[in-house]
């Protein structure tokens, strides 16, 4: 299981943001990838209705039990990406993704393949049809994913995307885009 690391942080830093923005108490909220869960704490904490979805059962067990610890209501699903998602029209979707640039997987929690783009571009295809028409969505992303091919892959989807943090380190700079549909004028 992926450890809080500066990534996660800087998606909390991006959660607090919306926190202040948007609210999200009431809010229907979906974390891709979950891991430790230390984010869809947060959003639960807040007072959202959480769905922390995760490929690694192993990783939604230690999960479920910490969120029984804390008294945390949230709802878990083992899944591949979206492929076992039934629940539709979140408010909030945000994906920290394993984003490392690796030949083949060798970790889930960090490989991305070429370029780091593998699970970027399945979550590009995929969540659109699971968020509400007014919704946002949070993507995590480094400087070596090519960043201008996200932009236009959402611009090509109906979405704009807009950088709300980023952080530098001497290995990589991270961004968190902030997503949401275009408007119609």
């Amino acid at each position: 299981m992926y450890s809080p690391r500066e990534d996660t942080f800087l998606m909390n830093k991006a959660l607090h943001f919306y926190d202040s923005e948007f609210g999200l108490v009431g809010k229907k909220v979906l974390e891709v990838g979950c891991g430790n869960c230390y984010n869809s704490f947060f959003c639960a904490e807040k007072g959202a209705k959480v769905f922390a979805l995760d490929v690694d059962p192993a990783a939604l067990e230690v999960s479920k039990k910490e969120a029984k610890k804390k008294r945390l209501d949230i709802i878990f699903i083992q899944s591949d990406m979206f492929s076992s998602l039934q629940e539709k029209d979140f408010d909030l979707i945000f994906f920290n993704p394993p984003y490392l640039p690796s030949d083949d997987i060798k970790d889930i929690t960090v490989d991305g393949l070429e370029k780091g783009r593998h699970f970027i571009d399945i979550f590009l295809k995929g969540f659109k049809k699971f968020l509400k028409q007014d919704g946002v969505v949070l993507l995590l992303h480094a400087d070596y994913n090519d960043l201008e091919a996200t932009e236009k892959k959402l611009s090509k989807a109906g979405f704009s995307s807009e950088i709300i943090g980023k952080d530098s380190f001497f290995f990589e700079r991270l961004y968190i885009l902030q997503i949401t549909r275009k408007s119609k004028q």
